[in-house]
């Protein structure tokens, strides 16, 4: 196992319970990892466990991540696959964008799954891999995406391990089971791409890893009565190339280990948490004021046996002390002097989302913001949005690339055909129509910009106008009909 794995799953779990919210955090399995007792909660579980069904878990880490992941899928990505047409690469690398993965839902919906990934835990596997019919006809690429967790080891370009376990429905017993199950990819000793599972028992897999040679990996094996080829092929054509593209937060490559992009909102989502299990559980402290009797006899049911006292009910008194020394019933009340401190501290830490949030950061830029104003806002909020888009736009048109080259083409026509190309203007702030106009008029008195200079500063503000040569054109055309 990759000596990060261990170190970066602790963040994956982090940022991946605090998403999933209340259910998750207060799960028996868990509650104790983000409210964890106080001494004098310790050896007394229904003092925590009353603590703990106070306090209200704000999820203010999900909006985050949900909201850069929606801004990401603004605007739709440019997808290329020849020079001159698309036809020049082969129906099967062209259908990617239409279908392409396991839901069928093309390249765009692959692109919001990525791009959740990259937000959420900053780490996702890409791996082309050929599908074909019962009879190993009609083959089709199909890109599978594994979670951050399930890559555990490689080398980049050299070779991966990869972990596919799942629960496996056995007909026999009508019954579930875990099956453990890694994949091996790698180049042999011919530099020919391999793919191979290993299935079994978890020590039968980590044994058979041990003995696994990289460099001469099995030929075959026998799955659901079907003989598998541990060497992929597309018509009969094979790859010297992985098809696996590791994609991070900001980079792509194995070796390029990044933290959870907005781990610190998850980290200040739980502070808040924990903050608020004190204030509410002081508001309760204060509200259920203790009763304090003196010299009075607790009155009995019919065994005998004394009956509890509750505030609001009735409370017969009857000397405890054979007449000498007067009954004295009180109330003994927390003071409230900390529950403003309590709430303060609770509260400060959920503003700091404010700082961090990207709906917070964009919805705070109001009509009475200036131009310089909301323009720093969309460039605070949209930085790292901007970076993990780039890197998913890397990772998806590697994936492209590597189909087009195993279907045929060189790397070298590989580079000329594919792109696929993210639009960012999201992170751009657009002229209202009073702007545009109040510009023209302002520069029509000072002159300091030229026409083609203030033609080509609109246009950066509006990508549809066509660049200042084609507008030329087309007045000319017009001039020519009239």
């Amino acid at each position: 196992m990759n000596s990060h794995y261990n170190r970066y799953a602790k963040n994956w779990q982090y940022v991946d319970d605090v998403y999933n919210g209340a259910g998750t955090v207060k799960s028996p399995e868990r509650a104790k990892a983000y409210l964890k007792p106080i001494p004098s909660e310790v050896g007394k579980e229904d003092l925590y466990q009353q603590r703990l069904g106070l306090t209200h878990f704000e999820n203010a880490f999900r909006p985050v991540v949900d909201a850069a992941v929606g801004i990401m899928q603004k605007c739709p990505a440019k997808v290329r696959f020849g020079v001159e047409s698309d036809e020049e690469s082969p129906p099967e690398v062209r259908e990617l964008d239409i279908y392409g993965n396991a839901q069928n839902d093309g390249l765009a919906g692959l692109k919001r799954r990525l791009n959740h990934q990259q937000t959420l835990y900053g780490r996702c596997g890409l791996l082309l891999d050929v599908d074909t019919d019962l009879d190993g006809l009609h083959p089709r690429f199909l890109i599978h995406e594994y979670p951050a967790t399930q890559i555990l080891d490689g080398e980049s370009g050299k070779w991966y391990l990869l972990d596919e376990s799942r629960q496996r429905f056995d007909a026999d017993k009508k019954d579930w089971a875990d099956e453990k199950r890694w994949r091996v990819l790698g180049l042999d000793a011919g530099g020919v791409y391999y793919s191979y599972p290993l299935v079994g028992t978890a020590e039968e897999v980590e044994k058979a890893w041990q003995e696994f040679n990289l460099s001469a990996p099995p030929g075959s094996w026998e799955e659901n009565g079907i003989v598998m080829s541990s060497y992929p092929n597309f018509k009969g054509r094979f790859c010297n190339k992985i098809p696996f593209t590791v994609c991070n937060a900001k980079s792509i490559g194995f070796d390029n280990w990044e933290i959870p992009p907005y781990i610190d909102v998850a980290y200040a989502v739980v502070d808040a948490y924990n903050a608020d299990s004190f204030y509410r559980k002081a508001i309760v402290n204060h509200a259920t004021p203790t009763l304090v009797l003196k010299n009075v006899a607790l009155a009995k049911d019919a065994k005998g046996n004394e009956l509890p006292i509750t505030l609001g009910g009735t409370l017969q008194i009857n000397n405890n002390n054979h007449g000498n020394g007067e009954a004295v019933i009180d109330l003994v009340q927390a003071s409230s002097a900390g529950l403003t401190a309590l709430k303060e501290a609770r509260d400060s830490t959920l503003d700091v989302l404010k700082r961090i949030s990207i709906q917070d950061l964009l919805d705070g830029a109001g009509a009475n913001s200036s131009g310089d104003a909301i323009q720093l806002r969309m460039i605070a909020g949209t930085a790292t949005i901007t970076d993990i888009d780039l890197a998913g736009e890397k990772a998806i048109e590697e994936q492209l690339c590597f189909a087009a080259y195993w279907a045929g083409a060189t790397w070298a026509e590989v580079g000329e055909r594919i792109s696929y190309e993210i639009d960012t203007s999201y992170s751009k702030t657009d002229f209202s129509l009073g702007e545009v106009t109040s510009l023209m008029v302002a520069n029509a008195a000072q002159k300091l910009l030229s026409r083609q200079a203030l033609y080509e500063l609109i246009r950066q503000k509006a990508n549809c106008i066509p660049d200042w040569l084609d507008n030329v054109a087309q007045f000319e055309a017009v001039e020519e009909v009239l």
